[in-house]
């Protein structure tokens, strides 16, 4: 059960800072495809630290689903718009956390 918690607070942090509004987050706002790369690479990593069992690909393959869903739902908030450019900084977010989560992985057997 403790595994889980760092994708309780990814997911918590993607619901306060990307759906918020713009006045508490102006630093998202200026650096937003960074925000998209660095939660791609915390899901990534809290996801593949969730379920250790799971082969690198299943991982990038969950969190790419769940990118795609938020950019979706994004789109279909009046105040949001989604883009391909975002999409495509998640899934590279995604790609680097599954990169940095196999490399420990390897380093240091994890249980």
């Amino acid at each position: 059960m403790v595994r889980f918690v760092p994708i309780a607070l990814v997911a918590t942090a993607v619901a306060l800072l990307g759906f918020g509004t713009q006045t508490g987050f102006e630093f998202m706002y200026r650096h937003d495809k960074l925000a998209h790369a660095v939660g791609g690479v915390l899901l990534a990593m809290s996801v593949g630290y969730a379920f250790t069992r799971w082969p690198p690909a299943r991982v990038a393959v969950a969190c790419a689903v769940a990118v795609v869903a938020l950019e979706v739902i994004q789109s279909l908030l009046p105040a949001r718009t989604a883009s391909w450019a975002d999409l495509m900084a998640g899934i590279g977010g995604i790609a680097l956390g599954v990169g940095a989560r196999h490399v420990v992985a390897w380093r240091r057997p994890i249980s």
